[in-house]
């Protein structure tokens, strides 16, 4: 059950609302993550939980290759666009419309956090 608060704080809709939001101490004081060493973990002295694999690629590196491919000037540094969303089909399933629905009050509902923007009240 806290972890369920813990999300539904971290994703709440109004960004001046969201756990952490306000300062670093309303996600460190909440009871999901109270059980962390913060300072340790800042020190590093946590072991992962997951650390992937030094063998294999972990991420899709077709997408990063088309996008090498594709741009004019691929190794200078840029914002990563957003594609915009495809329109339906004039024949969309009931389910496809479903989908593109959900998405775009999804889009609509949730900004996405930027942390060079974000101003704490100190």
């Amino acid at each position: 059950m806290l972890c369920t608060n813990a999300l539904a704080a971290l994703l709440t809709k109004d960004r001046r609302k969201r756990i952490g939001a306000a300062s670093f101490d309303t996600f460190t004081s909440h009871p999901f993550f109270q059980k962390i060493d913060f300072e340790a973990l800042e020190r590093k002295e946590i072991s992962p939980i997951f650390v992937p694999s030094s063998e294999k690629a972990n991420f899709d590196a077709t997408y990063d290759l088309e996008e090498l491919l594709l741009e004019e000037a691929p190794l200078e540094a840029r914002t990563r666009r957003l594609k915009p969303r495809a329109e339906l089909r004039e024949n969309a399933t009931q389910e496809e419309k479903r989908e593109d629905a959900l998405h775009r009050m999804m889009e609509g509902m949730f900004e996405p956090f930027d942390y060079t923007t974000v101003k704490y009240d100190v």
